[in-house]
């Protein structure tokens, strides 16, 4: 699961869980940075978050904020899905496996 933004050029995300890229061999562990420049890497083939330490800060520090934001909000997305869109959903990484959707917010 990853949290990013796109922001003059650049796009910079956090994994905010471990998950499996490419297979086992390419693991990215929660946390890690990543920032790109797509228009001269469409690839993502090169993480620039390690060279430029400043601007990575920078844009974690925007999405953190942007993330509190969210909080402030309190609310919750709901989505109605039927049991067999949610294992579909379940088994391609979206919800974790021993969390169920939220059932429907209460009506005020």
């Amino acid at each position: 699961m990853q949290l990013g933004l796109k922001d003059d050029g650049e796009t910079y995300f956090e994994n905010l869980r471990e998950y499996l890229q490419l297979g086992r061999s390419n693991a990215i562990p929660a946390g890690m940075a990543s920032l790109y420049e797509p228009e001269s890497d469409p690839n993502f083939a090169h993480n620039l978050a390690e060279g430029f330490p400043a601007r990575s800060a920078q844009l974690k520090s925007d999405l953190a904020e942007w993330k509190q934001g969210l909080a402030q909000v309190g609310r919750t997305l709901h989505a109605n899905v039927s049991e067999s869109e949610e294992a579909a959903l379940e088994a391609l990484g979206y919800l974790d496996t021993d969390e169920a959707l939220p059932e429907e917010p209460p009506k005020d």
